[in-house]
């Protein structure tokens, strides 16, 4: 069997389509179906299906994929034995907090690729819960997210530190309508802003929601948007207020264009982590960017 087919069957799975792994890989599209069919014929079985335009897989190359996992890792530790980590290759999937990347990745990023020159570090950004189910599926090495102290017997979960929060708005929204109008501190109110925020799972906006439903606060609207950095322009355009981790926003609140906004949610900090499957193998790159992580993203330090 080649293990060349292996990684062209993970890169369709990862890629989503023939096409996007021929990219991804250098390779004609030509290539990947020849490469998907010689190990169909290897395994006598049938992983994709055509459903209209779509490449879909089987319930059989379901089945298959943790052991296609098991035998890249086998043989990447293989190729590795023996190895400096400057010497090392292979892949290095990492799934990561958005306002984390954004943030507080660059020294870990950077002395990574320096020391590790050969290890593809593969960068997703997902929602805290889609976090947590692609580690425990075996979809990545490393995940770096929020939570409110939730453990589960299926990862080694490791706290980076707390996470304050920060409700904020522009100095010029509440040069309009005064701290008076903005104190989320109260009950049974009317706020006349909207919520700038991001999609429906995200941590930070359940815990806010919850916290205006129970106190039966009523807001304008909500502004659901998807990248950090376009919620903070548009909080800085006067058009809502935003509930951020305090590293996101500090230097804002420093120079006076965000104004801190009073509130009485409970338990507000949210712990900081990083996690692996507990029966994933530490591999000498996965144990190092583990710790640059702690290293460089111990949030309390921030």
């Amino acid at each position: 069997m080649e293990i060349k087919n292996l990684y062209t069957f993970k890169a369709i799975i990862e890629e989503g389509s023939f096409s996007n792994a021929a990219n991804k890989l250098g390779y004609t599209q030509s290539t990947i179906t020849f490469q998907v069919k010689q190990l169909e014929a290897e395994l006598d079985m049938k992983l994709f299906e055509k459903i209209g335009r779509r490449m879909l897989l089987t319930k059989t190359g379901e089945a298959i994929l943790p052991y296609v996992n098991e035998t890249i890792n086998a043989y990447e530790k293989m190729q590795n034995a023996g190895k400096k980590l400057s010497e090392v290759k292979g892949e290095l999937s990492i799934i990561i907090s958005e306002t984390l990347l954004c943030y507080c990745m660059k020294d870990v990023i950077r002395e990574f690729h320096e020391v590790a020159p050969g290890v593809q570090l593969k960068l997703r950004t997902l929602d805290c819960h889609s976090t947590r189910q692609q580690l425990i599926d075996g979809n990545a090495d490393i995940g770096i997210c929020y939570d409110e102290e939730e453990n589960d017997d299926r990862l080694n979960i490791f706290s980076l530190g707390p996470c304050h929060m920060c409700l904020v708005g522009s100095s010029g929204l509440v040069a309009r309508l005064g701290l008076k109008q903005l104190d989320f501190s109260k009950s049974n109110t009317t706020i006349p802003v909207s919520l700038i925020t991001d999609e429906p799972s995200g941590i930070f906006r359940r815990k806010f929601e919850r916290y205006v439903l129970s106190n039966k606060i009523t807001m304008d609207n909500t502004i659901e948007l998807w990248s950090t950095e376009t919620i903070k322009s548009m909080i800085a355009s006067d058009l809502g207020v935003g509930y951020l981790p305090a590293f996101v926003v500090q230097n804002e609140v420093k120079n006076g264009t965000f104004i801190a906004l009073n509130h009485k949610i409970p338990n507000e900090n949210f712990r900081c982590i990083y996690a692996c499957h507990k029966n994933k193998h530490i591999s000498p790159q996965m144990q190092y960017f583990m710790d640059l992580l702690e290293k460089y993203l111990r949030i309390d330090e921030i």
